[in-house]
């Protein structure tokens, strides 16, 4: 089975959480709590860290001048959370995401770090952290591509859907990736997050993914490796 729930959710950011190690060493989050202007209050659970134990680090992508045809349908939304799953948006051109697909991000442009290391601008919390903070200051709009939490509360999923290997392997699916994009009014920014052990290849099926090489071998790892556990 896919990833259920899959959606974009259009909200204001106004607060967040990081767990660094010393908090949470084994499915760590960033949490953005987020207000819709429809009197919901949510929380966006973005995993900064893969469950896998062979490869716990992240691949990611930050486009700090985002330019892609998905902007002007996400400008066009009203606030709250808009289901994709089973609608025609779920294809090329759509609103549904595809890291693959979609021709989002230049693949090559990414980095391979870990959830936590010491030192500084080396481990996904440092980078992630000046662009939720820009976002918050900025009052920018963010829209958040995830599967909604069965409470309807929030947001999880933030990632690469599609080519994971072992006990994963259920949820692959194409044109159902997670992602933060952001209009701050004069520009989009948006941050692509996938896990290293993903493949970067995968079949245009609903389920089955064809892996034959990942995320890892794709980018020059960076950083320390003693994250992996």
């Amino acid at each position: 089975m896919v990833v259920e729930k899959y959606g974009v959710w259009r909200a204001k950011p106004v607060r967040y959480t990081f767990e660094d190690g010393s908090r949470d060493n084994k499915s760590p989050h960033l949490e953005l709590h987020f207000d819709d202007n429809q009197g919901r209050n949510g929380r966006a659970a973005v995993n900064i860290k893969s469950g896998d134990k062979q490869e716990s680090r992240l691949a990611y992508w930050t486009i700090p001048d985002f330019a892609h045809g998905v902007t002007d349908k996400l400008a066009k939304l009203k606030d709250g959370f808009h289901l994709l799953a089973g609608t025609s948006e779920q294809k090329p051109d759509g609103l549904a995401l595809d890291f693959i697909r979609s021709d989002l991000f230049n693949h090559a442009s990414g980095r391979i770090l870990p959830h936590d290391a010491a030192g500084p601008n080396n481990d996904i919390i440092d980078q992630l952290r000046p662009i939720v903070d820009r976002a918050i200051s900025a009052k920018s709009t963010v829209y958040i591509y995830g599967s909604q939490f069965s409470s309807g509360k929030g947001v999880h999923n933030i990632h690469m859907n599609q080519g994971n290997p072992g006990r994963w392997a259920d949820d692959n699916g194409i044109f159902q990736d997670g992602a933060l994009i952001f209009d701050f009014g004069d520009h989009w920014e948006a941050v692509f997050i996938a896990f290293a052990s993903q493949s970067a290849q995968t079949q245009n099926g609903p389920k089955y993914a064809g892996y034959p090489f990942t995320w890892v071998t794709v980018l020059a790892p960076e950083g320390s490796d003693e994250d992996r556990e």
